[in-house]
């Protein structure tokens, strides 16, 4: 048979053996505690206030970061938007300056004969005869140097030198901004000069003289550069021999034919300079002289814009 035997003197208070402590420890009173913890947060705090600083410093260094690439970027659009504003500037100025000159060519001071001789056979006084009209057109190179001489302009700082891209990646506006072809410029018409020279007969110099002051009215002539080169008083180059009446036909006998005498004649000539007006200044003038062809198209010019009005 088994027994149990139960001592219940373990369980008593008075018979505990003594509980060891661990090696080397040493008993830390709560006041030694508090300034033990004191000391860890007073060296903690700045090592934490520092760290904190540093990532402040570092979120603020990244966000200044991505704002400067922005702006970079952003630089770089407005770069080339203002490269594309400045080649469409140019292609525009490039157009402007080929219509001016196509409107040049047409819009021109060189008045059409068919319009001088209609001025002038509108303004001849009944006792003036013209025998002859000759027109020159003299140019002054020294003119025309000017206007077609290129534009001086002041020295500019070359602009910097493009960054390189790869091949067949060129950006769009390198091709726009190409300095555009050389324009032709307009034709500087007031290089050029017509004058005419009228030759012809008067009854008398008071006649001429009417026929200077109704070509100085005239709005196709220079009124400043009519002159006259020659007025002389001359026999009258219809003077011949002519029969009175029919009876004094050959009947045989000697007849002798009287004489007939005709009034002398004043011989003139007259320089008359063409004003430097635009045919687009007298279109209807032109119109009224006979110069439709020429006042149709300065209308139509001016209907599509290309002649200002």
């Amino acid at each position: 048979m088994y027994s149990i035997d139960i001592n219940f003197l373990r369980d008593r208070p008075e018979y505990q053996p003594p509980i060891p402590s661990k090696a080397g420890g040493v008993a830390i009173s709560v006041n030694e505690r508090t300034a033990l913890i004191a000391g860890i947060v007073v060296g903690v705090v700045p090592i934490a206030v520092v760290g904190g600083l540093w990532f402040l410093a570092q979120s603020e260094n990244t966000s200044l970061a991505e704002q400067l690439a922005k702006l970079e970027q952003n630089a770089s659009v407005l770069s080339s938007q203002d490269q594309q504003v400045k080649a469409i500037q140019a292609e525009a100025a490039q157009i402007k300056a080929q219509r001016d000159g196509i409107a040049s060519i047409f819009n021109t001071s060189i008045k059409p004969i068919v319009a001088i001789l209609q001025d002038i056979r509108d303004r001849v006084p009944a006792g003036v005869q013209i025998s002859q009209i000759s027109q020159a057109l003299t140019v002054d190179q020294e003119k025309i140097k000017a206007a077609t001489a290129p534009a001086q302009t002041p020295a500019q700082t070359p602009p910097p030198a493009p960054q390189a891209t790869p091949p067949g990646n060129q950006p769009a506006t390198a091709q726009a901004a190409q300095t555009p072809p050389p324009v032709a410029p307009p034709v500087p018409w007031e290089a050029f000069t017509q004058t005419l020279k009228i030759v012809g007969t008067a009854r008398s110099f008071d006649d001429v003289n009417d026929f200077i002051l109704s070509l100085k009215q005239s709005e196709l002539f220079n009124s400043n550069a009519i002159k006259l080169n020659k007025s002389e008083l001359k026999e009258n180059p219809l003077q011949q021999n002519v029969a009175l009446a029919a009876e004094f036909k050959n009947t045989g006998q000697n007849i002798v034919v009287p004489k007939v005498l005709l009034p002398d004649v004043v011989e003139y000539e007259i320089e008359v300079k063409v004003n430097q007006k635009l045919a687009s200044e007298i279109t209807q003038i032109l119109r009224s002289k006979g110069a439709f062809g020429l006042a149709t198209r300065i209308e139509t010019l001016k209907q599509k814009g290309v002649i200002q009005p």
